[in-house]
């Protein structure tokens, strides 16, 4: 069977960890090895990793609170060989085929290109009764579009070695999440991404998400607001981070889109450039209107 690393991030997880674990272990025709990396819990969560680990059932190692993003990244940069890597939450439900439906996908890609695949999601309460499908119907597969924004959500991840290999290559100064910095560097490198509309995860929303699938209009906007103001230009220091990673690896064509958006600053001109361009854009009407406002702002 197909050899897949999962690689898990713990933050006091200790309510819904053990309900996780197992259905990751479930999986159905994959090998599966689970790697986790505790960010500093002060819960019941080590000792649960402890006695999984004492049966065979998973590696983990601690470090320093360092939040959501670097903890993945983190995962990533003392990942173990294999053909294919998954994220994972510690709080959803993985259905059994979740892996081996990632794999099947993946496959038919060129195993020396970086792929990746990724899919909807079911949202489900605190006891995993089904709440909706996502709404997810814009998906940003294109290079163009993850420049704006990117919607890939990690826990439905799946990629293949090439891309961990390129990830490994460059560590970013400055750190976006890790599932929005995969999709960006595996499209910048033109690689292969599969997007599936089906899912075959129950992304669990509760109080202590940190980034939960389900939000009224008025709190995602509150969230987005309040990227903008807590980071300076989030989105332009992400493409500027593509640029001194992979400038070699990546086309003209890409450099040049990349180009557009961290120069955007230097003049009127060239904010209007990239203000207009039609390029760079979101296929999501309310992602480009925020787009095209933080550049007219400076922000972007």
């Amino acid at each position: 069977m197909d050899k897949v690393v999962v690689l898990m991030s713990t933050y006091n997880g200790e309510k819904y960890l053990s309900q996780q674990i197992d259905s990751i272990l479930c999986q159905k025709n994959v090998d599966i090895c689970l790697l986790v990396r505790d960010d500093g819990s002060s819960d019941n969560t080590i000792k649960i990793l402890q006695k999984y680990q004492e049966n065979g059932k998973l590696e983990w190692y601690s470090g320093q609170n360092i939040k959501p993003a670097k903890s993945f990244m983190d995962l990533i940069y003392n990942a173990p060989d294999a053909k294919y890597y998954a994220f994972s939450d510690q709080d959803d439900y993985w259905l059994p085929e979740k892996l081996s439906i990632s794999i099947s996908a993946l496959k038919n890609m060129n195993e020396d290109e970086p792929a990746m695949y990724y899919s909807n999601t079911i949202l489900a309460d605190a006891e995993l009764n089904y709440i909706s499908m996502a709404s997810n119907d814009k998906i940003f597969t294109s290079f163009e579009e993850a420049v704006v924004s990117s919607n890939a959500t990690g826990c439905t991840m799946c990629f293949n070695r090439k891309l961990l290999e390129m990830i490994k290559i460059y560590k970013p100064k400055y750190q976006i999440m890790h599932d929005g910095w995969l999709h960006k560097v595996c499209l910048a490198l033109d690689g292969n991404l599969y997007y599936d509309k089906n899912s075959y995860i129950k992304y669990r929303q509760h109080g202590n998400n940190v980034i939960g699938g389900k939000a009224s209009l008025i709190k995602k906007w509150k969230r987005r607001y309040g990227t903008i103001k807590k980071e300076k230009c989030p989105r332009s220091r992400a493409v500027e981070e593509l640029l001194s990673g992979y400038e070699q690896y990546m086309s003209t064509e890409n450099i040049e889109l990349c180009r557009l958006v961290v120069d955007y600053k230097m003049s009127t001109r060239a904010r209007f450039r990239l203000l207009f361009s039609k390029k760079i854009y979101s296929p999501n009407f309310r992602i480009d209107i925020i787009f095209r406002l933080t550049v007219l702002l400076g922000l972007f």
